[in-house]
């Protein structure tokens, strides 16, 4: 297991409106459980990148992040609940959002 401190998704082509040019990504603290079992409201980012690989943050939802799941050092995990600071916080910033939209597209 990897004891990450902040776990996402993200997407190489924008899965609502099909465009190829837009990375999508959902983050949240803690591990990848709580967003993928829709457990939390995550910070959703929609990052258009252009043909030269100029990129732009295009869209920022700030969401609640309410809870976090962290892996235990024994095994298993354990679901804490997130402070109130962190919750209106990003879970990445901005060179994160950036690096990792030019990644998933090198990996696409």
């Amino acid at each position: 297991m990897v004891f990450s401190e902040v776990s996402g998704v993200a997407f190489t082509a924008n899965p609502i409106t099909g465009l190829r040019n837009e990375v999508v990504i959902d983050s949240t603290y803690g591990l990848g459980e709580a967003l993928v079992s829709g457990l939390v409201t995550p910070d959703h980012y929609e990052i258009l990148i252009d043909r030269n690989e100029n990129v732009e943050i295009r869209l920022k939802k700030i969401g609640e992040k309410s809870i976090r799941i962290i892996g235990k050092s024994d095994g298993g995990t354990e679901t804490l609940e997130t402070i109130d600071n962190d919750k209106k916080v990003e879970a990445l910033s901005d060179e994160y959002i950036i690096e990792l939209a030019k990644l998933a597209k090198q990996v696409e």
